[in-house]
């Protein structure tokens, strides 16, 4: 990048420099008309190059985010949701999985508690295991993306507290994020030969998703009227 820079600075100022000491000082009006047709050519080129160096300085340039399509992002949350449903947890790609966890279950029932009352922020999944292990295990789950971005590694994991007989859901609050879209010039785009920025169209889809795997004989009380979805049914 260094030696660009060097080459580039090289041909804005110096060679027109060189030029000019070629074309001398001229006394007749053709000649004098020459110069100032060539002056005007080389700063435009040196404008040109100019523009170049400053846009490969540019913040936020090449963002390092996976770029989808908007209907890949659609049919990849609603594919997830389906596989969840079906009881496929381990066909859940590692990279939508924020975070795992198991614990042990001193009763026969379970009680499981929201911030709020029918709390629908997060999706519950529920699969009755074959064992009667005494453990339910848990699976946060998660999938965004907005305008073809995949922002699926920003989003934090679901927050909970299990104790012995109980099972409540925090609120992890919103992921905040915020986007810079800079639109080049045409003197850039006339260096870089790349076309102007579309500006972003803001459609969003994103799903966050508790799994639980409970024993088969476990009590699963929901006294706040959480809408629970069962692998099955």
């Amino acid at each position: 990048m260094a030696i660009v820079s060097l080459m580039l600075i090289f041909l804005v100022f110096f060679l027109p420099a060189m030029l000019f000491a070629r074309i001398g000082n001229p006394s007749s009006k053709l000649l004098r008309r020459k110069k100032v047709a060539i002056g005007l050519l080389l700063g435009y080129v040196g404008l040109l190059v100019l523009a170049g160096i400053v846009y490969e300085w540019l913040p936020g340039k090449n963002p390092e985010l996976k770029m989808v399509g908007e209907r890949e992002a659609d049919e990849t949350g609603n594919q997830l949701y389906e596989d969840l449903l079906e009881g496929r947890i381990d066909s859940v790609a590692a990279a939508y999985i924020k975070d795992e966890w198991d614990f042990e279950v001193t009763g026969n029932s379970l009680r499981i508690f929201g911030p709020s009352e029918h709390y629908s922020d997060v999706e519950i999944v529920v699969e009755r295991k074959q064992e009667e292990d005494g453990r339910v295990e848990g699976f946060s789950i998660a999938h965004a993306a907005v305008d073809g971005m995949d922002l699926t590694s920003e989003m934090v994991r679901i927050g909970v507290e299990p104790t012995g007989d109980t099972l409540t859901i925090i609120n992890s609050g919103e992921t905040r994020l915020d986007f810079q879209v800079i639109k080049k010039d045409f003197v850039v785009n006339q260096f870089t030969g790349e076309k102007s920025s579309v500006e972003l169209g803001h459609s969003m889809t994103s799903r966050q998703i508790l799994y639980l795997r409970i024993p088969r004989n476990l009590d699963l009380v929901n006294d706040q009227g959480l809408f629970l979805n069962y692998v099955g049914h």
